[in-house]
């Protein structure tokens, strides 16, 4: 028996310094048999007219988004700044010079992970329904049911090698600017280290950034007592555990 999985494509103007506006696009559904995961792909059938879709963050709902995408026969583009796949996952040991986020020129970190960080959910309660989070014994990989971040990194660069997603994605390329054009068409722009602004249409737009970047801070009196105490919750990143075992 068939399941049948469905995707909805919510477009956003969104200019990363305003509200988004959300509204209704396409509603798609697409089946999903129980044959390898290699074939999935490629005996998919289109329900709908294809469409040039781009997909906005290479974390675990771009990624699945536009396997998901391309599965209905669409011609997918997904934009990430970072330097790989996997989204809030992909850990660095750098912070930001300004970790309220207040200065606008600081430099920007996209992950506030820290060093020992492990799962919360046991890793049957993480993965694809299709692609289970299965613990591999081999070098380097964390067997463990409650992993360690880079565990969950890997198991996303597994996906996106599995269903050759890479292909797909632009790395180190930033989207600036999204919103409906001429004739309903959505504008993207984006730019990368390599060049400067480019403008690019497309019919849909899966916004799949996340939430949690930048910061929505209140404006209290007496709110610059915190600044220390607040900078030090974000900036344990490596001295936790040294002050831990003091």
């Amino acid at each position: 028996m068939n399941e049948h999985v469905h995707t909805v494509i919510i477009p956003v103007a969104y200019d990363y310094d305003s509200i988004p506006l959300i509204l209704p696009f396409i509603y798609l559904t697409t089946p999903i048999s129980s044959m390898p995961m290699k074939l999935i792909m490629s005996t998919a059938t289109p329900l709908l007219t294809p469409r040039h879709v781009a997909v906005i963050g290479a974390g675990a709902g771009g990624l699945v988004a536009a396997r998901e995408l391309r599965r209905e026969g669409h011609e997918v583009v997904v934009f990430e700044r970072g330097e790989e796949v996997g989204g809030s996952w992909v850990y660095t040991p750098e912070v930001e010079s300004d970790p309220l986020g207040l200065d606008p020129n600081r430099k920007l970190i996209h992950s506030s992970l820290y060093n020992s960080l492990r799962t919360n959910l046991p890793r049957e309660s993480m993965g694809f329904r299709d692609y289970p989070f299965r613990r591999k014994e081999e070098k380097g990989r964390d067997s463990r049911r409650f992993p360690s971040h880079g565990e969950v990194l890997m198991y996303l660069k597994d996906f996106a090698a599995d269903f050759e997603i890479g292909d797909l994605v632009r790395l180190k390329t930033e989207v600036v600017f999204a919103g409906v054009g001429e004739g309903g068409k959505w504008t993207v722009r984006s730019r990368s280290m390599e060049r400067e602004c480019v403008d690019e249409i497309y019919d849909a737009v899966v916004v799949c950034n996340g939430h949690y970047f930048q910061p929505r801070l209140p404006n209290i009196p007496g709110y610059f007592l915190l600044t220390s105490l607040l900078s030090l919750s974000y900036l344990f990143i490596y001295i936790w555990p040294t002050l831990a075992h003091s």
